[in-house]
């Protein structure tokens, strides 16, 4: 799986609770990961029925993925510490069943074969995070930035899609974690059996709803923002919500991890914008917001920060398409617009409306309060596999 802990970004937070869910399912789960290269291994959660091995090494520079057969991710992530574990690890024990958790770890997929191409591998497993085909094509898609880096999209779109389409051949069990998703990959005539598997929730839960009179005229955007196709997202947002934001004395604060100088950048473009970056505390920020925004028109799969503002009560603004896998309707428990340019106006002509953002919390709330359970994706995960 990919680089972590620590357990920051949508994907990492997935995984790392899939684990816990599958160990407290029934299962004994070793984990085979990696951390930047440093001297200290950084700490990881005691689960029972969980065991970590922490590869220490440095991730490969992004540009040489170009000339790898492999996409970015899946390069930085497969360097030699991890493939010499791997190895190790394929011939430690018998495997009841094998899981590629994200495609940054597809390049798994050819060892695993080669280990055991005179015998009968176990049950192989993928964890997908998105359609990657769809997401990449996407982002290169979305992309107005210089062309030699348009290009990169381009040729990384290819390579994504072709081990996407490696992996998802050669598994028994694909996870997927939207309808949406699973749709996508049903196009494909795979043999492997599908499952679909929304995150679940066990952060704090905001059980009053809050006056909204008494919150700033505030609003949020949570997220990672280490990814292009996010940054892309929140500059295509500010770029247009700014200016209006700024004449209407409202503020946006950005919340989560981004590049070093990131926040800074943004904070000097664009009025009206309090970037805090990565913090120990994210829900006292959603607690003094009165909307949380999901501007996402590039990128796929479930927003994992959409539970974040529902479990605290905050209304959600978001673009058609953003929040596969939620059961609100557009109008009832959650706001959803066509573009950015809607999406802005409709902010701010909802922000001092204090009975609508209350209806809209409360039915969120309600419609999502028993359905995203971390057991029993846990319980649907072990069954997947035992199914094969």
């Amino acid at each position: 799986m990919p680089p972590y802990p620590p357990f920051y970004g949508g994907d990492a937070i997935y995984s790392s609770h899939l684990i816990e869910a599958l160990a407290k399912a029934g299962a004994s789960v070793a984990v085979l990961c990696q951390a930047p290269d440093r001297r200290e291994v950084p700490g990881i959660p005691e689960t029972a029925g969980v065991t970590w091995r922490i590869v220490c090494a440095r991730q490969r520079r992004q540009a040489a993925s170009l000339f790898s057969t492999l996409p970015s991710l899946a390069y930085r992530f497969g360097g030699v510490k991890i493939r010499a574990a791997l190895e190790e690890e394929l011939g430690a024990k018998d495997w009841d069943a094998i899981l590629i958790d994200h495609i940054g770890t597809g390049w798994a997929i050819a060892p695993i074969l080669r280990h055991y191409r005179n015998r009968t591998p176990p049950v192989l497993a993928y964890v997908s995070h998105n359609h990657e085909e769809t997401t990449r094509y996407d982002v290169y898609r979305d992309f107005h930035g210089a062309l030699f880096m348009k290009f990169g999209l381009f040729l990384d779109a290819i390579k994504t899609t072709r081990l996407e389409r490696r992996v998802t051949e050669c598994v028994n069990l694909i996870t997927v974690n939207t309808e949406e998703d699973r749709a996508l990959f049903q196009t494909h005539k795979l043999a492997a059996h599908l499952l679909t598997l929304p995150p679940g929730y066990d952060g704090p839960v905001r059980e009053r709803s809050p006056d909204f009179a008494e919150i700033p005229r505030r609003v949020v955007v949570l997220g990672s923002f280490n990814w292009v196709a996010k940054r892309m997202n929140l500059e295509a947002f500010l770029a247009i919500a700014s200016p209006r934001f700024e004449a209407a004395g409202a503020e946006i604060v950005v919340v989560g991890d981004m590049p070093d100088g990131y926040g800074k950048a943004i904070e000097a473009r664009f009025g009206a914008v309090r970037a805090v970056g990565r913090v120990e505390d994210v829900y006292s920020f959603l607690r003094e917001s009165r909307v949380g925004i999901i501007p996402e028109q590039s990128g796929g799969g479930f927003k994992h920060k959409a539970l974040s503002y529902i479990f605290q009560r905050l209304p959600i603004a978001c673009l058609e398409g953003s929040v596969a896998g939620l059961p609100m309707r557009a109008g009832e428990g959650i706001l959803v617009f066509p573009d950015m340019k809607r999406l802005v106006e409709g902010v701010l002509e909802s922000l001092d409306d204090a009975h609508l953002l209350n209806r809209l919390q409360g039915r969120a709330f309600s419609q999502c309060r028993e359905g995203f359970s971390w057991a029993e994706r846990g319980e649907w995960l072990l069954a997947g596999l035992r199914k094969g």
